[in-house]
C-alpha cells in the first residue's frame, strides 16, 4: 500500500482525553482550545457532581430550594400592576417627547383641559338628507342623556366645554347670555338651521322686559340683529364693547341658514342641493371665530373631489366636555361643595359610558334598517382598548399549557413502564412555569409593570423557549445512561451530562436572552418592559433548569433503578402481572429493557406470598454486532470480507451502535445525513437557498414602516368599527405649536416667523379655521383704530374712552387726553413694525394682552392659547374703561411659560406623510430656537409616529450589538473564530430573511416587529450553535504524508476535507438533530396559541412573524447549516496520528504489505474511543480485548 494514503475518522472527544492523547504522542491539535473546553467542561462537570453527591439528599435538596426560591419570587404577581395609559405605553421614556408631555402636564394639567367625543356615521348612498337627520337624531338622544350622582343630576349642557360671552354689564342680558351660552359642538350640522336643535336651552329664555317683541329665545329662533338693536336701543349701561366684539365674532345665530327639510318651523328653505351646502366646512354659531374644516366633519375622498352627485360616505361629530377641574371649580362655587375631583371624573366616565351604550342600542337598530353604521370614540376608548387587550384569556392559556404538556410528556415517554420518563417532561415543563412566575413576579418587584404584549405573549413565548434547554439536557442525560452500565454512580453521569451540553445551552442562553435585553432599546415603552421581562424569563428558566432538571434526574435514576413505575413512582413493577424483561443468569438487568432482540422475555407472575416468579416462558439471544439500522452495522456492511471483525462482541460495548433508535433519529442516520453528503443535493440546496435570500432581498426593499391601528383591535368591536372608518373616511388631527418660558415681548416678530413657517408647511390646513393668538391680538389693536378712523363719529362714546385709555396706556402718559383733538388726526397707533411686520410695543406687552383677552373674549377664546400663568381678569365694563383712561394702568400679566398654538393637519396617508411632517416642522422648530424662540409640537403624530424617525437605525444597531455579542461568546465557549464567524452569518441571514418575510406578507415594520427582529438573532442561535458545537468537537484520525505533484495533493486533500466534514456532519446531525428538532416544536407548541387570539394585532405580528423564524431557522439550521460546515466548517480541533494508534494497541496489528480498509479502521477507533468514553464515566468491569485484524 502507498504510505501517502491518508485516512480520516471522526468522533467525539472530550477535552480531558484529546489533551492525554496529545501528551501521549497519538494526536495532535490546538492545546489552547482544549485547554479552554477543559476549563469550561470541568465548571460544568464540577456542578453535576455536586447535585449528584450524596444521592439522593443533594439532589432533592437543591430541587426543592429551586421550588422555594420561584415560589418566593413568584408571591410579587400578586402586587403586579398592568399599565394602561396608552401614553405611557407608546412615549419614549426618558426621551424629549416624555420631556415634552411632561412640560405640558406640569403648565396645563390634564383634568383642565378639555376633551374630545368623537361620534361617527357612515352614510347611504343615495339617501344623504335621511343621513343627515338620523345624525341629528342621535345627537339629540346624545344630548338629552343623564347621569346621577349623590342626589344630583347632569346632563350634557352641565359638562359640556364653553366659551366665555364676557360681561355686558346688563344683568338681564348676562342671565339670557347664560343660558343661551352653547356648548362646543363641532358638527357638520352647523351648515344648517337643524344645528340649533344641538344647542337650545332646555327651556326657552325669557327675553329683556323692555323688549317686548323678542318672543321667547332659543337659538332655532334667535335674530341677534333684532336682540342688538333692541338692548342698544333701550338699555343705556348696555356694553358697545361686548357688543362689538360678538359682532366680530360673527355671533349671528341660525335663522339665516339653510334646513335640511322645509319645515313649517324652518326660517329658512334650502333651494340647492345639500352636498353643496357642505362644501369648504361649515361654522357654528360664531360663523367668524368658530370655522369647521371640511376634513373633519365631512368623510369621502370622491366628495372631497367634487365629483357630480357624490354625496358624502361619512359624517363626523366632536363633542367637547369641559375636564373635572373645570367642572369642580365651576359647581363648587354654587353647590356641591364637599365634592372632590373624583367625584367629577365619574360623572364624566358615567356619561360616556351612556354614549357608548346609545351608541350600541341605536346603531344595532338602524344599521338593521338603513345598513348605516354609528361609532363613538370617547376620550376613554384609548384606555379601553388597552384594558381590553390587557385581559389574559384563561382558556387560550390553559389550552397552550395543556398542549405543551401533553407534546413534554409525549415526547420522554417510553412503551416500559419504569424506563419510561414522562414525569421528566412534566416536571421539567413545570420548572419552566415557576422559572417564568418568578422572573415576573421579580419584574412587578422592581416595577417593570406588565402590559398587553406581556398579557397576550409572553405565558406562551417564554414556554416555547423554556423547555428547548429541559430537551437538550434531559436528551443528553438519557443517552449517556443508555451508554453506561447499570450501576453507574449518578454523579457521574449528571457530570458527564453537563460537561456535555452545559456549554451549549449557556451560549443559546445568552444569545437568547441578550437578543431581548438589547431589543430594549427600542424607544417604546410597551416593547421596551416586553424585552426585558422576556430577556429575565429566559435568565431564571436557564438557572432553573440547570439547577432543578439534574436535581431531578437523580431522583428519576433512583425511581427507575428502584423499578417504580413512571408517573406513579410509588407503585412498583413488580405489582403487576405483566411480560417482565429477565436477564441472563437470573439478574435484572436494565440494559436490555429497551429491545426485544437484547432481552430476555417471559411473561411472569409475582407470587407476593414466596417473592418469586413462576416463568412461563424462555428465550435467549445474542446481540449481533451488525445489527440492521444501527451506525456501525451500516459502516461494517461496507467493509472488506478477507479483513472483517468478530463476529460477535460484548453487549455491554456495543449498547450504543446496537440499541434501536428513536424513529427521528433513525430517519435521520439512515436517509436525511446520507442524504446531505451527496453532492447533487448540496448543489440543489445552496441553489434554493440562494433563492430564498433573493426573495428576502427583495422583501426587505419593500419593508413599509408603520402600524395598522386596525391589526391592533378585534373584528366586529365597535372600536375596529370606528378606527376602520376614521382611517378610510378621515386623515385629520389637530397638532398644537407649544412654545416655552421665554420673552415674548421681545421675540414677537420670531413668533410670528415661525409659526407662518409651520403653516406652510404642506399638510397643514389653511381654511382659516384656526389662528394665532398674537396674531389675533395684533389684528384686534390694529382693527380698532382702522374702524375708528374709518367712521369717527359713529363710535360710541364708550369706545372713544376705550381709545384714549389705550393711548394713554401704550404711551404710559399720566397726562389728561382729549378725545375730539388726540384722536380725530388718528396719528396714534397701538403697534409698531419690525421688518415689515407688525408687533406690540414690547413696553406694553403684557398690558395689552391682558386688554385683549378681555375685550374680545370670543376671538381669545377660540384661538386657546391657554396662557400660564393665565391672565388677569379685568372687566371691560363703563367703570374699568373710565377707571383705565383716569389712571392708564391696568393689570400686567405675567410672563408666560406656557402658550400653545392650535393647527390642523390633513391627508396623511401612509406613515413617510407622517414622519415628513414631523421631521419638518421639528426642523422650524430647531431653526427658531437659534432666533430665542423655544417651541415643541404635541398632537397624535407627533405622540405615535415619532418613533419612526429612528427606529430602523436603533434596530441595525440593536442586531449589531447582539451579533457582537455572540461572536464572543461563541468564541470563548466554542474556542473557535472560524466556529464563531459562522455562528454569526447564520443567525444574521436567519434575521435578515424574517425581515424580507416582513415585507413579501406586508407587514408594516415598526417596534413591534422591530423587537421580534432583534429577539431572532438570539432565538436563531438555538437552531444552529449546538451542531456548529457539536461539530467542532469532532475528530479525525488520519495518517500525512508529503506527495511529490503539488497540484494532486491539493485535490486530494481537500477530498479528504470534505470527506472528514461530512462524516462529522453526520455525526453532529445525529446526536442534534432531535433535541433541536423537539426545542423548535416546543417553541411552536408555546406560540402556537396565539394563531387563536381575538386580536389580528397578536396573529400577524408576533404568530407569523415568529412561525416565519421558526421556519426559517429550522431550514437554516438543519438543512443549510450542514451544508456549509460539508464545506466550510471550521477545522476539528484534535485529529488522530493514525499510524501511532496502531501501535500502542498491542492486539491490534496490520501486515506491512496490506493497510487496512477506511471501514475497519473507523470501527477500531471507534471502539477505542468507547473505551475513552465508559472510563470517563467511571465504568466498573474490566476493558475486553480489542479485536485482532
Amino acid at each position: 500500500m502507498e504510505k501517502d494514503k491518508e485516512l480520516q475518522v471522526t468522533r467525539l472527544l472530550e477535552a480531558s482525553v484529546a489533551l492525554e492523547e496529545i501528551r501521549n504522542g497519538n494526536a495532535e491539535g490546538s492545546k489552547i482550545s482544549l485547554w479552554g473546553r477543559l476549563l469550561v467542561e470541568n465548571s460544568y462537570g464540577a456542578l453535576g457532581r455536586f447535585i449528584g453527591s450524596k444521592t439522593p439528599y443533594t439532589g432533592t435538596g437543591i430541587f426543592v430550594l429551586t421550588v422555594i426560591i420561584c415560589l418566593i419570587l413568584a408571591y410579587g404577581l400578586r402586587s403586579a400592576r398592568i399599565e394602561t395609559d396608552e401614553t405611557k405605553l407608546w412615549v419614549e421614556k426618558g426621551g424629549r417627547l416624555e420631556e415634552e408631555i411632561r412640560y405640558t402636564d406640569q403648565h396645563l394639567h390634564p383634568d383642565v383641559q378639555p376633551t374630545n367625543e368623537i361620534v361617527l356615521h357612515t352614510t347611504t348612498e343615495g339617501n344623504f338628507t335621511a343621513s343627515l337627520l338620523d345624525h341629528l337624531d342621535f345627537l339629540q338622544k346624545a344630548r338629552a342623556l343623564k347621569v346621577r350622582h349623590k342626589y344630583m343630576t347632569y346632563t350634557l349642557q352641565d359638562l359640556c366645554y364653553k366659551n366665555d360671552f364676557g360681561s355686558t354689564t346688563v344683568d338681564e342680558l348676562d342671565r339670557i347670555l347664560d343660558h343661551l351660552n352653547p356648548c362646543i359642538i363641532v358638527t357638520p350640522l352647523d351648515c344648517f338651521w337643524e344645528g340649533s336643535l344641538l344647542h337650545n336651552p332646555p327651556k326657552p329664555v325669557t327675553p329683556p322686559a323692555l323688549c317686548p317683541n323678542i318672543p321667547n329665545i332659543t337659538w332655532s329662533n334667535l335674530n341677534v340683529t333684532d336682540l342688538r338693536n333692541c338692548l342698544r336701543d333701550n338699555y343705556f349701561q348696555f356694553n358697545s364693547l361686548v357688543d362689538e366684539g360678538l359682532v366680530k365674532a360673527g355671533v349671528e345665530g341660525y335663522i339665516t341658514k339653510p334646513c335640511i327639510t322645509n319645515t313649517s318651523d324652518c326660517p329658512s328653505q334650502v333651494e340647492e342641493p345639500l352636498r353643496q351646502v357642505l362644501y369648504g366646512g361649515c361654522s357654528g354659531f360664531a360663523s367668524k371665530a368658530m370655522k369647521w374644516p371640511e376634513q373633519i366633519t365631512i368623510g369621502g375622498a370622491a366628495f372631497r373631489k367634487r365629483k357630480p352627485g357624490i354625496d358624502p360616505q361619512a359624517l363626523q361629530t366632536i363633542i367637547q366636555l369641559s375636564g373635572p377641574s373645570t367642572l369642580m371649580k365651576k359647581f363648587n362655587d354654587s353647590h356641591n361643595s364637599y365634592w372632590n375631583l373624583d367625584d367629577y371624573k365619574e360623572v364624566l366616565t358615567t356619561w360616556k359610558t351612556k354614549l357608548i351604550e346609545l351608541m350600541d342600542d341605536y346603531g344595532d337598530s338602524r344599521t338593521r334598517s338603513t345598513n348605516e353604521e354609528f361609532y363613538v370614540w370617547t376620550s376613554d376608548s384609548a384606555s379601553r382598548v388597552v384594558e381590553l387587550f390587557s385581559n389574559i384569556n384563561p382558556a387560550l392559556v390553559l389550552t397552550g399549557y395543556i398542549l405543551m404538556l401533553a407534546y413534554c410528556a409525549l415526547a420522554f415517554s417510553r412503551l416500559h413502564p419504569v424506563k419510561s420518563r414522562a414525569n421528566v417532561g412534566l416536571v421539567g415543563l413545570l420548572l419552566v412555569v415557576l422559572a417564568s412566575s418568578a422572573a415576573l413576579g421579580l419584574c412587578s418587584y422592581i416595577g417593570l409593570d406588565l402590559n398587553a404584549t406581556s398579557t397576550q405573549v409572553l405565558p406562551f413565548l417564554v414556554l416555547g423557549l423554556g423547555v428547548d434547554d429541559m430537551f437538550v439536557i434531559a436528551d443528553a442525560f438519557f443517552e449517556l445512561e443508555s451508554k453506561a452500565e447499570p450501576n453507574t454512580p449518578i454523579k457521574r453521569l449528571l457530570s458527564n451530562t453537563l460537561c456535555k451540553v452545559g456549554p451549549s445551552i449557556t451560549l443559546t442562553s445568552i444569545t437568547n436572552s441578550s437578543g431581548f435585553f438589547l431589543a430594549a432599546i427600542i424607544p417604546i415603552p410597551a416593547m421596551r418592559v416586553f424585552a426585558l421581562q422576556v430577556g429575565i424569563a429566559i435568565v431564571f428558566n436557564y438557572f432553573g433548569l440547570l439547577f432543578g432538571l439534574p436535581s431531578y434526574l437523580v431522583l428519576d435514576t433512583l425511581r427507575v433503578r428502584g423499578k417504580l413505575l413512571d408517573i406513579f413512582c410509588f407503585i412498583p413493577l413488580s405489582s403487576f402481572k405483566c411480560c417482565t424483561p429477565i436477564a441472563r443468569n437470573g439478574s435484572y438487568d436494565l440494559d436490555t429493557l429497551d429491545s426485544v432482540e437484547e432481552s430476555v422475555m417471559s411473561c411472569s407472575t409475582f407470587d407476593s406470598s414466596t417473592g418469586t416468579k413462576s416463568l412461563q416462558k424462555e428465550s435467549v439471544e445474542t446481540i449481533p454486532i451488525a445489527r440492521k439500522g444501527s451506525v456501525v452495522g451500516s459502516r461494517l456492511a461496507h467493509g472488506s470480507s478477507t479483513n472483517s471483525l468478530p463476529e460477535e462482541i460484548p453487549s455491554q460495548f456495543l449498547k450504543k451502535y446496537a440499541d434501536e433508535k428513536s424513529f427521528l433519529t433513525y430517519f435521520v442516520v439512515t436517509y436525511y445525513s446520507p442524504c446531505l453528503q451527496n453532492y447533487a443535493i448540496k448543489g440543489v440546496i445552496i441553489a434554493l437557498f440562494v433563492c430564498i435570500f433573493g426573495l428576502s432581498i427583495y422583501g426587505a426593499t419593500s419593508v413599509e414602516d408603520g402600524l395598522n391601528l386596525v391589526d391592533v383591535l378585534p373584528k366586529g368591536t365597535p372600536e375596529y368599527g370606528f378606527v376602520n372608518s376614521t382611517l378610510t373616511y378621515f386623515a385629520f388631527f389637530d397638532i398644537y405649536i407649544v412654545t416655552k418660558e421665554m420673552d415674548y415681548a421681545h421675540h414677537q416678530k420670531e413668533l410670528i416667523e415661525m409659526y407662518r413657517a409651520v403653516y406652510n408647511q404642506s399638510k397643514v390646513v389653511k381654511d382659516g379655521s384656526t389662528q394665532f393668538w398674537l396674531e389675533a391680538m395684533i389684528n384686534y389693536f390694529v382693527n380698532i383704530k382702522e374702524e375708528y378712523c374709518a367712521a369717527p363719529h359713529e363710535t360710541t362714546a364708550l369706545k372713544q374712552t376705550l381709545l384714549a385709555a389705550l393711548i394713554k396706556a401704550f404711551n404710559n402718559s399720566k397726562t389728561y387726553i382729549d378725545i375730539s383733538n388726540d384722536l380725530n388726526d388718528c396719528t396714534f397707533s397701538f403697534v409698531e413694525t419690525r421688518d415689515g411686520t407688525n408687533v406690540l410695543p414690547e413696553n406694553q406687552f403684557y398690558r395689552l394682552v391682558t386688554l385683549w383677552v378681555a375685550l374680545d373674549p370670543v376671538n381669545a377664546g377660540t384661538a386657546r392659547p391657554e396662557f400660564q400663568p393665565p391672565v388677569p381678569l379685568w372687566s371691560p365694563t363703563v367703570m374699568g374703561v373710565t377707571q383705565l383712561a383716569a389712571t392708564g394702568n391696568v393689570t400686567l400679566a405675567d410672563p408666560f411659560a406656557f402658550t400653545q398654538i392650535p393647527m390642523y393637519v390633513d391627508n396623511l396617508q401612509t406613515t413617510e406623510d407622517y414622519k415628513n411632517l414631523i421631521k419638518e416642522i421639528r426642523s422650524i422648530l430647531e431653526q427658531s430656537e437659534s432666533k430665542g424662540v423655544y417651541a415643541y409640537p404635541r398632537g397624535v403624530p407627533f405622540t405615535f409616529w415619532e418613533q419612526y424617525i429612528k427606529l430602523r437605525e436603533r434596530v441595525v444597531v440593536s442586531c449589531f450589538l447582539i451579533l457582537l455579542a455572540s461572536f464572543i461568546a461563541a468564541t470563548i465557549f466554542f474556542m473557535s473564530v472560524t466556529g464563531a464567524l459562522l455562528l454569526v452569518f447564520m443567525l444574521a441571514l436567519t434575521a435578515f430573511e424574517v425581515f424580507g418575510f416582513m415585507g413579501l406578507t406586508g407587514i408594516r415594520f415598526s417596534a413591534v416587529p422591530g423587537v421580534v427582529v432583534i429577539a431572532s438573532v438570539g432565538v436563531a442561535v438555538e437552531f444552529t450553535a449546538p451542531l456548529i458545537f457539536y461539530f467542532l468537537k469532532a475528530t479525525s484520525a488520519k495518517e500525512k504524508k508529503k506527495r511529490n505533484n503539488k497540484l494532486l495533493n491539493f485535490f486530494v486533500y481537500f477530498y479528504d476535507v470534505l470527506e472528514i466534514n461530512n462524516d462529522r456532519v453526520h455525526q453532529a446531525l445525529e446526536h442534534r438533530f432531535t433535541p433541536i428538532f423537539n426545542g423548535g416544536i416546543s417553541t411552536l407548541l408555546g406560540i402556537v396559541m396565539l394563531a387563536f387570539t381575538p386580536f389580528p394585532f397578536i396573529r400577524k405580528y408576533f404568530f407569523f412573524i415568529f412561525l416565519n423564524l421558526l421556519i426559517v431557522g429550522a431550514l437554516n439550521g438543519l438543512v443549510l447549516l450542514p451544508v456549509l460546515l460539508s464545506f466550510i466548517g471550521p477545522p476539528c480541533q484534535v485529529s488522530w496520528l493514525l499510524l501511532n494508534v496502531i501501535k500502542i494497541d498491542q492486539d491490534v496489528c496490520f501486515r506491512s504489505d496490506q493497510f487496512p480498509s477506511q471501514t475497519k479502521i473507523r470501527s477500531i477507533i471507534q471502539l477505542r474511543w468507547r473505551y475513552h468514553h465508559l472510563r470517563q464515566i467511571n465504568l466498573q468491569r474490566p476493558l475486553f480485548n480489542y479485536p485482532k485484524v
